[in-house]
């Protein structure tokens, strides 16, 4: 036993370990790849030590997390960017770490670890968090889990203590982040589901066929881990605790409700690609809810080969990504800004391919279309300044077009990736 739950630690520390290695390695110095990042801080930028709720926020969440932050800046003047990054990679460290607990107590230790570690090959979380959808992971990985083990704990140890904890992660997870209306939405759904599909060809017709196809994936996963855990339901049901049941259970519901949220053919949700990201996170959770059970009290063989089995998977799924240099300012960005930063003027304008709302923050100039200095990019930074995205902000030609006179130029490259910033003339 205590083998067991030392060689545990030592798999959870390398887990923290790996995670956090990537902004070490790369000396990251905003929180991650994408535009979202940049809209929280703007809005974490607005708090106050006298005003901790800013106007315009989106979610109650940005600035539940921000006053902390902004009383950081303030006590020992960490800058927000700064300190925001580390709390994206905390908040990944609290998934791995809630996930292992919820998992281990409902179920057993197999399935508290395996869910810690695989969470990672399915590679929901890491595509959220790339894209800057931190709020999202906190909401699914970790109040969400949290919640469900403390309405569950409430329910079979008909306790009030629990149940107390229970309804306050419930408002929370309603008013956290924008994912906490999958519960005011359900009567929505099941409206929708009741009322038929009148609407199926429209949906369709308006709907990319990617994202059909990953609909069908995510469906046909789910559909295929129902089937299972109802093909070996006898030894599932054997080796499972009550508490395990009614877990397995609200999976099940809460995947079937992502389901129909994110759907093509009822247009329930205005974000259905994150609704169908969330949905194969529950689906996953799920099927490693089932395996455990399923394997139960076997042999040693079988539970090495079931966590040999998922380690690999994120070795080969989750690693060579996490690895790459994915932040948003790469080594060329700093070297461009540095340049930048020591040119005259106070304001600046760049290509379609350059992110003004996060360069902003690192020079000491503002944006400002057809000024003198003007920054030049082979790549885009962001979703948003990629014209094959459905996100691409669309700027007029005349606000990223070059100075008509170019008084100096110069070149940055590094790993593919170039720069040119020219200066005009008078």
């Amino acid at each position: 036993m205590l083998n067991r739950n030392r060689n545990i630690v030592i798999i959870l520390c390398v887990l923290c370990l790996l995670i956090i290695l990537p902004s070490l390695i790369y000396g990251y110095v905003y929180p991650t790849g994408g535009d979202d990042s940049a809209e929280h801080i703007r809005v974490m930028e607005r708090i106050t030590l006298t005003h901790p709720i800013p106007v315009g926020y989106l979610y109650n969440g940005q600035w539940m997390v921000g006053y902390p932050l902004v009383v950081l800046k303030t006590l020992f003047g960490i800058p927000l960017t700064t300190s925001f990054m580390w709390f994206n990679y905390l908040v990944l460290i609290g998934v791995v770490l809630t996930l292992y607990f919820v998992f281990s107590r409902i179920f057993n230790s197999l399935a508290g670890i395996t869910a810690a570690i695989g969470i990672f090959a399915a590679q929901t979380f890491v595509a959220q968090f790339l894209s800057g959808l931190i709020f999202n992971i906190i909401s699914i990985g970790i109040i969400l889990m949290w919640l469900l083990y403390f309405g569950i704990r409430a329910w079979t140890k008909r306790s009030w203590k629990f149940g107390i904890v229970a309804v306050i992660l419930l408002a929370l997870f309603v008013n956290f982040h924008a994912s906490g209306a999958y519960i005011p939405i359900t009567p929505k759904a099941v409206t929708s589901v009741v009322q038929g599909f009148e609407n199926t060809v429209q949906g369709l017709s308006s709907t990319s066929n990617g994202f059909i196809l990953q609909y069908a994936m995510c469906l046909a996963l789910f559909l295929l881990a129902v089937g299972a855990l109802f093909w070996y339901r006898k030894r599932i049901l054997e080796n499972i605790t009550k508490e395990g049941r009614l877990m397995m259970v609200a999976l099940g519901v809460f995947g079937i409700l992502l389901i129909i949220v994110s759907a093509p053919i009822f247009k329930i949700s205005l974000f259905p690609s994150r609704q169908l990201t969330d949905a194969v996170t529950i689906v996953f959770l799920l099927a490693i809810s089932g395996l455990s059970a399923y394997i139960g009290k076997a042999s040693k063989l079988a539970v090495n080969s079931v966590l040999i089995t998922v380690m690999v998977l994120v070795g080969v799924l989750w690693l060579p990504a996490w690895f790459k240099n994915n932040s948003v300012i790469r080594t060329v960005d700093k070297e461009a800004i540095a340049y930048v930063n020591n040119l005259g003027g106070g304001q600046f304008y760049g290509n379609e391919y350059v992110a003004p709302w996060i360069y902003e923050r690192y020079l000491n100039k503002k944006y400002m279309a057809d000024s003198n200095v003007y920054i030049w990019r082979s790549a885009p930074m962001t979703m948003r300044t990629d014209p094959l995205s459905e996100w691409y902000w669309k700027p007029k030609d005349v606000a990223i077009a070059p100075p008509d006179n170019i008084k100096t130029m110069v070149r940055f490259e590094d790993n593919g990736i170039e720069i040119y910033v020219a200066q005009g003339g008078d």
